[in-house]
């Protein structure tokens, strides 16, 4: 399964797509319809040290009091259009030995009617990605929400008629 690696830079509600000191890149990319895997190093604004201007991993306790987590995708935010892209499941928050932060989640399948019609007469398209964890049942309610760009491309139509589910 493909991975698609990014660092984000979280600061209060915002989160920006960065390299290791800070830089902002371009907005992650998918091909339309992969099944692919989110990994999201969370960063902080601040360098490590002075002598290592690299981004700190956020703290991962100010996160891991979730009980639950959450990935969302959408192209637009007008509820009449087709319903987000989520998933609830295979999604996991974890501190690697050397101190990162990592939110790691499967993609949810974003070859909607909606996304395919949009990739069908552009070459890509803008998503809105939003991530959380939640607690709670009665409602529940997030703990943690950010939310950051990222691009779905187009595939080759000849091999998009041809995969049976889509």
């Amino acid at each position: 399964m493909q991975i698609i690696r990014t660092i984000l830079k979280l600061s209060g509600g915002t989160a920006s797509v960065v390299d290791d000191y800070g830089k902002n890149l371009q907005a992650p990319e998918i091909k339309v319809g992969i099944a692919a895997v989110l990994e999201l190093d969370l960063r902080t604004g601040d360098p490590e040290s002075e002598d290592n201007p690299v981004l700190s991993p956020y703290p991962f306790g100010e996160l891991s009091g979730s009980g639950a987590f959450y990935i969302a995708m959408d192209s637009d935010y007008d509820r009449e259009t087709d319903p987000k892209m989520l998933r609830f499941d295979g999604i996991s928050l974890t501190q690697t030995e050397d101190g990162k932060t990592i939110f790691r989640a499967p993609i949810p399948n974003t070859a909607t009617p909606g996304i395919l019609d949009a990739v069908d007469t552009a070459e890509s398209i803008p998503v809105n990605v939003e991530f959380a964890g939640y607690e709670g049942d009665n409602p529940a309610q997030a703990v943690f929400a950010w939310s950051f760009p990222m691009t779905v491309r187009n595939r080759s139509r000849r091999m998009l008629r041809k995969i049976p589910s889509i």
